[in-house]
């Protein structure tokens, strides 16, 4: 049962100690206010201790702000993983396959459709990357959210649908933009020198 008291500082005196309370809400929320009422509320022996929330608070607000940063830096190092993997896979799967690129720009392919040729396989990996993301992240964020928080806090372990919304669009924005990279270098394959050279 939680109980609260709330009244000036004036009539505190001996109508506090008439009964029993979890909370005190001050009307003045300034620090040397709290600090005043705190300091001479601990000399009553009735008094074993005062938890005041603003610190509470404070604290916590400090360690979600150092959980940001390091979510912030966790984003951008997935990112610049997610553009080296993407544009590596790409690069070799053109390597291996100038000759046969070769040939269906001879036999009439415009670029992009060369382009889309290559890139369907890209993106169905890339849409299976995202599924697998999906299941490995949620095992992920639980276990940061159960491990990262005091004792005394409890984050909200629940996910938004926009938050696995932005991871996708995110993943294939990415692969986007390798795919305009991966777009102008097809349009720069010698066609004659591929066709020529021996399996």
């Amino acid at each position: 049962m939680i109980q609260y008291l709330i009244m000036n500082l004036t009539r505190l005196g001996v109508d506090f100690f008439a009964f029993y309370s979890d909370y005190i809400l001050l009307g003045d929320h300034s620090q040397e206010s709290v600090s005043l009422f705190s300091r001479s509320m601990l000399v009553n022996d009735v008094v074993l201790s005062i938890a005041n929330t603003n610190t509470a608070s404070g604290a916590i607000s400090d360690l979600t702000q150092s959980l940001n940063i390091v979510m912030l830096v966790i984003v951008l190092i997935s990112s610049l993983l997610a553009i080296v993997v993407l544009y590596n896979l790409t690069n070799i799967n053109v390597s291996e396959r100038t000759r046969e690129l070769s040939t269906i720009s001879v036999l009439g392919f415009y670029p992009g459709e060369v382009t889309a040729y290559v890139y369907r396989e890209t993106m169905i990996l890339t849409t299976i990357g995202i599924l697998v993301g999906y299941v490995f992240g949620f095992i992920l964020h639980r276990f940061i959210i159960t491990t990262m928080a005091p004792p005394n806090v409890l984050f909200d372990p629940t996910l938004k649908a926009t938050t696995y919304i932005y991871a996708a669009v995110f993943t294939f924005a990415i692969s986007c933009v390798v795919m305009l990279i991966i777009h102008h270098r097809l349009k720069r394959i010698d066609m004659v020198e591929a066709l020529k050279s021996v399996e």
